[in-house]
């Protein structure tokens, strides 16, 4: 598995625990990286399946399955969520095993638990 922050790739082994702290470090598996925080936005890339993803700053993609839980401050893309999503801006994936929580507009598959969203909400084929 791969993780990209702006632009430069740490290698993690697949279903990591990933999380990018507000100071532009990330803890994976419990070690710490220190990429260097030379852009304001933030943007994460993830290769592959993971168990959980918190991202305190930044917009979120994981091409691959979130086992766990996923949560970013900007936005989140990725495939199926075993648990719960949360974004402070849009939401889009696939299934999700738990409830999803928008500050933007929300796109997935089937939602087991509750949706909410600032914006427009799309799901399961049904639209809100």
């Amino acid at each position: 598995m791969t993780i990209t922050i702006n632009g430069k790739v740490y290698g993690a082994a697949v279903n990591s625990n990933v999380v990018i702290n507000t100071n532009g470090t990330v803890t994976v598996n419990g070690e710490t990286f220190s990429p260097e925080a030379e852009a304001r936005k933030v943007e994460i890339k993830i290769e592959g399946h993971v168990n959980n993803v918190e991202a305190r700053v930044g917009s979120v993609s994981v091409n691959g399955d979130v086992r766990g839980s996923v949560s970013a401050g900007n936005s989140v893309e990725c495939g199926n969520v075993g648990d719960k999503v949360s974004a402070g801006g849009s939401v889009e994936c696939a299934t999700v095993g738990g409830n999803v929580s928008a500050g933007g507009s929300v796109s997935c598959g089937d939602v087991s638990g509750k949706v909410s969203a600032g914006g427009s909400v799309r799901y399961g084929g049904k639209k809100g």
